[in-house]
C-alpha cells in the first residue's frame, strides 16, 4: 500500500512540477510590441518602406487574415513581414544550414481585438538564443538598434 501511494504522489509531483515550470502558451516576454499610431495597412507599408530604406530586402509577407478568410474564418489584419540582408544572412546559413529555419528576420503587424495596431518582433535576448542554438556568435546590439530605428522612423508622424 505504501509503495502504491508513494508512486502516485511521485507521479503527481512530477506532473505538477512540469505544468508549473512549463512556459505559458501566452508568454510573450521575448517579444517587443510597439503600438502604432496608424491603421494596419498603413503601418505595414511604412514598416516595409523603412526596411527598404535601410538597404534590406523584404522577401515576403504572410497575410494571416486573408488566409483565414480562404477557410471561412475572420480575423483582424495580421501580416508577418519577412526581411533581411542576404549578404549577411547567407553567411549565417553557410556556417549553420539549419539556421535557415530562424532566418531571415521577421516582424508582425497586427490589429488586436480592441482595434489597436501593433508591430511586434523578437527581443535581442531571444535572437541571442537563436544564434546560440545554431552555434553562431555575435553581439545583438545591431539587431536591437535596427529594430528600434525601423519602429522610430515608421511611426514618425
Amino acid at each position: 500500500m505504501y509503495c502504491k501511494n508513494f508512486f502516485l504522489v511521485l507521479i503527481s509531483f512530477v506532473f505538477t512540477s512540469f505544468v508549473i515550470s512549463s512556459p505559458s502558451i501566452a508568454d510573450t516576454s521575448s517579444v517587443v510590441k510597439t503600438k502604432s499610431p496608424f491603421k494596419a495597412l498603413e503601418t505595414l507599408e511604412r514598416i516595409e518602406g523603412v526596411i527598404g530604406k535601410r538597404g534590406l530586402k523584404v522577401f515576403n509577407r504572410i497575410d494571416h487574415a486573408s488566409a483565414a478568410q480562404d477557410y471561412g474564418k475572420s480575423m483582424p489584419p495580421s501580416w508577418v513581414v519577412i526581411f533581411g540582408n542576404p549578404k549577411v544572412g547567407t553567411g549565417f546559413m553557410l556556417k549553420s544550414p539549419a539556421s535557415a529555419i530562424d532566418f531571415p528576420l521577421k516582424g508582425l503587424v497586427y490589429e488586436d481585438a480592441e482595434g489597436s495596431v501593433w508591430f511586434a518582433y523578437n527581443t535581442s535576448e531571444h535572437m541571442k538564443l537563436i544564434f546560440e542554438r545554431h552555434g553562431l556568435s555575435g553581439k545583438m546590439d545591431w539587431y536591437e538598434k535596427l529594430m528600434a530605428s525601423i519602429v522610430a522612423e515608421a511611426f514618425k508622424k
